[in-house]
């Protein structure tokens, strides 16, 4: 019999990135919604093939190139997948325009430039932040650590955007309504996850961070329920990706 961790780890290297796992999930609804709770051991995966990567680079390289090509990867290996929600979500929210309309801009596959303005201030703060927390660190494991932890913040973040979620979209069967009816247990697990890590593996301030960020991830979903009524994939995705921007923001106050 399948294992259902098995299963929602593979479905979520299937979903959200291009690794190639030659694996069919006949039950795709079932199995993202039955394992979302393994989200932050998807992320402790992810951000292990970026800590691995960024190991490699860093012996060749300074933190800083090694930390850039890694986000570099990042986009790579996930085709942008948060990221173009981020995008899509300022060129709607910041548009000034009726619910309707906003949920029109977000579906546009054309980025404008609040979109691209976001994205350029995303890079900016996560390597610059993001390099000076790693070139705090004493060994390259450290930074390894590190940089696995910017893979599994976002996926903290992007399941607090699941926690009662209410699914707006110009489309009704679009992928973000595959999170709707998630368990709190579930969500709060995925918390767990993030946060026993970062505070056994990395210290303290980072468990802070973190937890700042989750509180202000909150803030954002009910400043977009307020703004559309709910929340679609890109918001969702945007999540995520706040959550990541203000996790190494706090980083670096708190250093």
């Amino acid at each position: 019999m399948e294992s259902l961790m098995l299963k929602s780890i593979i479905l979520f290297f299937q979903f959200f990135t291009v690794i190639p796992i030659n694996y069919q999930i006949n039950d795709v609804n079932e199995t993202m919604r039955g394992g979302v709770q393994y989200l932050g051991l998807f992320g402790l995966l992810y951000g292990s093939i970026l800590a691995i990567i960024y190991s490699i680079l860093r012996i060749f390289i300074t933190i800083e190139g090694a930390w850039l090509l890694t986000l570099f990867v990042d986009v790579l290996l996930t085709n942008g997948f948060h990221h173009d929600g981020f995008a899509d979500m300022a060129d709607g929210m910041f548009s000034s325009r009726p619910r309707e309309r906003i949920l029109e801009i977000m579906k546009d596959s054309r980025m404008g430039s609040n979109g691209t303005i976001a994205l350029i201030f995303y890079f900016m703060i996560l390597w610059q932040f993001g390099s000076a927390d790693l070139a705090n660190r004493v060994t390259l494991l450290h930074e390894a650590l590190i940089v696995m932890s910017y893979g599994l913040v976002v996926r903290g973040g992007l399941s607090l955007c699941y926690y009662k979620v209410t699914y707006v979209s110009q489309s009704k069967s679009g992928l973000g309504s595959y999170f709707e009816g998630m368990q709190n247990w579930q969500i709060f697990l995925v918390q767990v996850t993030v946060s026993l890590f970062l505070f056994l593996a990395i210290d303290w301030q980072a468990l802070v961070a973190y937890l700042l960020a989750a509180f202000s991830t909150l803030i954002y979903r009910q400043l977009i329920y307020r703004k559309i009524g709910g929340m679609n994939g890109d918001t969702m995705g945007a999540g995520a990706i706040f959550c990541q921007i203000l996790y190494a923001i706090f980083q670096g106050v708190l250093a």
